[in-house]
């Protein structure tokens, strides 16, 4: 039974119909938990990693990691594309203002990771990989998902113009020692494959030295 209002003059039947009556379903439903694979914890600032270095250049654009945030559950990786030269003018519109594209070009650069043991993920672009996209399936479906094996990347943003542009991914989990391996490919860029080795030891002690901003909380 449930204590509800109702207009004056309502007649008695009416009444109970109203407190007998099961409370309407919301149709806002509440999101499922972010799995830590996901995004960096929120309770860690993160540990800065050098790792500065050209992933790939051709004669006229430069990909390269620009910064490294490692965290206790993995890390933050920042890429940035530079150009030699301005994009085409055919691309501006009239008075000199852009138009608004379906898709920065840039956002198609792929990104892969492989660990010294032999794990790698597939080239990942600005799509939501298949691993996030059956994750969200199986909790549509009422099933209870697994935790991916990783290495997961997943891409946060990215902006910029003109011949610069930056853009952020997260990668779970922490490397274990030996090389880690960054690759990329931006066919629409011209720039085929290409990859670097860097210390997956150094971003994985790194990680593992955040300390919790509120000890006691989860992440």
């Amino acid at each position: 039974m449930r204590l509800v209002s109702h207009p004056p003059g309502t007649p008695f039947w009416k009444r109970w119909w109203y407190a007998f009556r099961p409370p309407k379903q919301s149709l806002v439903q509440p999101l499922p938990p972010r799995p830590q694979w996901v995004t960096a914890p929120d309770d860690e600032i993160g540990v800065a990693v050098p790792i500065r270095r050209v992933l790939a250049a051709t004669p006229d654009v430069v990909i390269a990691v620009t910064e490294c945030v490692a965290y206790s559950t993995g890390f933050q990786l920042g890429v940035g594309i530079r150009r030699r030269l301005d994009l085409e003018p055919t691309l501006f519109g009239i008075r000199g203002m852009p138009p608004r594209p379906p898709e920065p070009v840039e956002m198609t650069l792929e990104l892969g990771v492989r660990f010294s043991d032999g794990r790698q993920t597939e080239h990942a672009g600005d799509r939501p990989s298949a691993v996030t996209m059956d994750y969200y399936r199986t909790i549509q479906e009422g099933g209870e998902p697994a935790l991916p094996a990783g290495p997961v990347i997943s891409g946060w943003n990215g902006g910029g113009g003109g011949k610069r542009w930056d853009m952020q991914y997260w990668v779970w989990p922490l490397p274990p020692d030996g090389p880690l391996t960054i690759s990329c490919q931006w066919p629409a860029g011209g720039v085929p494959s290409a990859s670097q080795e860097f210390d997956g030891r150094a971003i994985r002690v790194a990680g593992e030295s955040n300390t919790r901003l509120w000890e006691g909380e989860t992440s």
